[in-house]
């Protein structure tokens, strides 16, 4: 099969009546290599904010990953397009996805508590931090943009269906 074919066939999903195990597991099984790759892209080219001088030449370094980044967002549109037709599909795919972002980058991140008041008190809660103007930092977080375009299917397609993103972070 020729690579237009193919790009054919995975641009025009199937309806959900017609999604059986051999179809999900499929899409599952490719989905899973294409996280693999993108895995590769998170976080390349990182680089520190320059505050002092004039920046006088950049580095070619991120155009690559940038045209790479670009190639692989239509498949992206598009597994995520199949992913609204099916709810465990949808699941299984950002169940991984989450998973594999969290051990690409979790094990990198610093927490910090912080507080607010509230009406009822004051709320507790961890954010991520980082210094932006000391650590290395990327623009190239292609990971993330596949699971923000997952996260809003559960409401849309799947009104029934609760998302618990927490859940992945224990």
């Amino acid at each position: 099969m020729r690579s237009p074919d193919l790009s054919y066939l995975l641009r025009v999903p199937i309806d959900s009546a017609n999604f059986n195990e051999a179809v999900r597991a499929a899409m599952l099984k490719g989905t899973v290599e294409y996280v693999a790759m993108l895995k590769m892209l998170q976080g390349a080219d990182p680089m520190v904010r320059q505050t002092r001088e004039h920046v006088r030449y950049e580095a070619r370094e991120w155009e690559c990953v940038g045209k790479i980044s670009v190639l692989f967002s239509a498949l992206t549109t598009t597994l995520q397009r199949w992913c609204s037709r099916d709810k465990r599909l949808l699941t299984d795919v950002y169940s991984h996805t989450m998973r594999e972002l969290i051990a690409t980058v979790g094990s990198r991140l610093k927490w910090a508590e912080k507080t607010c008041k509230s009406s009822t008190g004051p709320v507790a809660y961890e954010i991520p931090e980082k210094n932006v103007l000391t650590e290395r930092v990327s623009t190239n977080v292609p990971l993330h943009r596949f699971i923000s375009g997952l996260i809003p299917l559960f409401s849309t397609a799947f009104a029934d269906c609760k998302l618990d993103i927490m859940r992945f972070l224990a």
